[in-house]
């Protein structure tokens, strides 16, 4: 089942857009969407874990991360692109 997680920067805002989807008029359509929603705190994650640890985690998983903090995450493709432990098809996106 596919999950979706908000990054800590982001958690206030996707709990909004999560209370719309879950709302009368979107609950047909999220219910199709069939996904889960994880934490950190139900992950078991540190609130300071790494950048790249987090996705891997995420991409292991099949998480798809919700996160605010396009500095880090957005070197990490570039990143993978010459490391043969992180390229793999099938990787799952980051917003």
């Amino acid at each position: 089942m596919p999950s979706v997680m908000a990054d800590h920067d982001v958690e206030g805002q996707v709990k909004l857009v999560l209370q719309v989807l879950m709302s009368e008029d979107w609950l047909e359509f999220w219910l199709e969407l069939s996904y889960e929603i994880e934490s950190f705190e139900r992950l078991g994650i540190l609130p300071h874990t790494a950048d790249m640890d987090l996705w891997r985690l995420c991409q292991a998983r099949g998480i798809v991360l919700i996160t605010g903090n396009r500095n880090s995450l957005s070197i990490i493709p570039r990143i993978c692109r010459n490391r043969p432990d992180c390229r793999k098809s099938g990787r799952v996106p980051f917003f």
